[in-house]
């Protein structure tokens, strides 16, 4: 086997994908299990993730799926029970659940702030401490991989305050994941895009102004597809990225650089 093949070999590992009915999570699911992965994935909208779990099992993958909400611990222990029951203890866990509220910060209301929050932040803590717990057990030296964002790492003129506040959260909570697991052998990773076309960006990209604010911090003048996160996801999956932890990297046409 060439160096590149056994530095990205996904053979036989368990990857369990959340927000596997999103635009990314549709995306890191078929990447992972062409590369030879066994998936199981999660969402709460289950037309989305039926579709997407369709459409790969009509390719001859395997793929095995059940809805949840994973901002409740119950849901988030069932999931985690039926990917141990039927593929085993897992070595890849890609937390791509995401959500947002694009309103004036005072207009804003704690509801709707405690939402964004808890899917962004709050699931992504449950679900890794689920995920950590499942490779210790098993001795399995695994890959966390978290869908953090650019806008955890600054804001800008848009109005989503929380969603701003729950990424900068979860680029935080990588790190400090990603000391404490050390030990375990658990690398601990976040992807931080800028706009990929997407449910949640369509709200910014549809708006002429908006979409222009994009580009013009864009230094490669174009908005991300799906496809452009892929090899961040494998290399942060596989062997490649063994001594790579507490690490956020920007996939983002340049943003960042500025």
């Amino acid at each position: 086997m060439s160096i590149i093949k056994a530095l990205f070999d996904l053979n036989d590992k368990v990857a369990l994908i959340t927000g596997a009915g999103g635009t990314l999570g549709a995306a890191f699911s078929e990447a992972l299990v062409s590369e030879g992965a066994k998936i199981f994935l999660t969402d709460r909208r289950v037309e989305d993730l039926r579709k997407v779990a369709s459409a790969l099992s009509a390719k001859r993958f395997r793929v095995e799926w059940l809805e949840a909400d994973l901002t409740k611990e119950e849901d988030i222990n069932r999931v985690f029970v039926r990917c141990e029951e039927t593929l085993g203890h897992i070595d890849i866990f890609v937390n791509s659940v995401g959500d947002s509220v694009y309103k004036p910060t005072l207009n804003l209301t704690l509801q709707e702030w405690n939402r964004v929050l808890s899917v962004n932040l709050t699931s992504a803590f449950l679900c890794s401490k689920r995920a950590a717990k499942s490779m210790i057990e098993a001795g399995i030296r695994g890959k966390i991989i978290h869908v953090a964002s650019i806008y955890g790492l600054r804001a800008d003129r848009f109005p989503i305050a929380a969603y701003y506040s729950s990424k900068a959260g979860l680029v935080n909570l990588t790190k400090a994941l990603a000391i404490e697991w050390a030990r375990y052998g658990i690398n601990v990773n976040a992807i931080a895009p800028s706009f990929v076309s997407s449910r949640l960006t369509k709200v910014i990209l549809e708006e002429p102004k908006s979409r222009e604010h994009v580009l013009n911090h864009t230094p490669l003048r174009r908005i991300a597809e799906p496809e452009d996160l892929l090899g961040a996801l494998l290399f942060l999956a596989t062997q490649a990225s063994d001594y790579v932890t507490g690490q956020v990297i920007a996939v983002d046409g340049g943003w960042c650089a500025w």
